[in-house]
């Protein structure tokens, strides 16, 4: 925690106090603990007072370990937008792709974080299927990312 407040006290002083949006790079910060993230986030708040979005990436399996309590704790803390890489819907190309994930796991994440209150900018990999499962790849994305019904798609 010292070292992240470094960093906050560092962007302070390369930045200045109003800065509108801040992306915490470089890590899922879902997988902290979430006293942790409450205390990471409050210090990025006081240090930014005009933030208006903290973003992070968000992996499946860390959100789906976090009760929809300590979801909705980080949220009202100050992180408010979430970047989850679904890649595909075809179960097939996620075990060729070693996603460590099925579909039904990354819906039940999405649905989850979407009820604590999140922006949700999910991302899929076009392509992915290839030649031989570019129509698999296009219809089972389909159907999984109409039943998240992300605020973004990339």
């Amino acid at each position: 925690m010292a070292e992240i407040k470094a960093d906050i006290a560092e962007a302070l002083k390369d930045y200045g106090p109003d800065v509108a949006k801040i992306f915490l790079a470089d890590g899922n910060t879902i997988a902290m603990r979430t006293e942790q993230q409450v205390e990471m986030l409050t210090a990025i708040k006081e240090a930014f007072p005009e933030v208006r979005q903290i973003a992070s990436y968000a992996g499946a399996k860390f959100v789906l370990k976090k009760s929809d309590e300590d979801l909705k704790k980080i949220r009202k803390a100050g992180l408010s937008k979430l970047y989850m890489g679904v890649e595909s819907g075809d179960p097939i190309i996620l075990e060729r792709i070693c996603k460590g994930i099925k579909a039904e796991d990354t819906l039940a994440a999405c649905l989850k974080l979407k009820k604590a209150g999140f922006m949700l900018s999910t991302t899929v990999v076009q392509g992915l299927g290839g030649k031989e499962r570019w129509k698999e790849h296009a219809e089972e994305t389909a159907k999984l990312l109409n039943r998240i019904q992300p605020n973004e798609l990339r």
